[in-house]
């Protein structure tokens, strides 16, 4: 998938555009105030995926899966996680990828950033391509 040349953009982060109404503005400022963290729409709203229902079968799948994987490679620095929209460029309307299992080798989330978790920006720094993802048809 080609990926766009960042160094030329030309978005603002300016915090003021994203008066309250959410997925609607450019970013808001992180809470360390290291970074600006920008609001994609899909943070806010349902993709196709999020609207269809899981089989049973699938579901049971993918958690079975999740523990293994968590129990076989249970180190500081693999994450593991399942269903989160990963992002790979500052379109703030790009559709995510969301792999029913990803996991990111070399990577450490502390608990805290696990639980203001919504997505997986690329861009950021620390936050590499998963390794490896899985995906259950159903």
């Amino acid at each position: 998938m080609p990926t766009k040349d960042l160094s030329r953009s030309k978005v603002k982060t300016d915090p003021a555009r994203n008066s309250g109404r959410a997925g609607a503005g450019i970013g808001t400022p992180s809470a360390d105030g290291g970074h600006i963290e920008l609001d994609y729409y899909y943070d806010n709203h349902p993709t196709k995926e999020d609207l269809m229902a899981e089989s049973p079968a699938q579901s049971e799948l993918i958690d079975y899966l999740k523990a293994v994987v968590k129990w076989q490679y249970n180190q500081e620095d693999w994450y593991v996680v399942s269903n989160i929209g990963i992002y790979q460029t500052m379109d703030l309307l790009e559709y995510p990828i969301a792999p029913d299992l990803a996991v990111f080798i070399g990577t450490v989330v502390t608990k805290e950033e696990r639980h203001g978790l919504r997505s997986w920006k690329m861009l950021r720094d620390g936050r590499p391509a998963p390794s490896v993802v899985f995906e259950i048809s159903s």
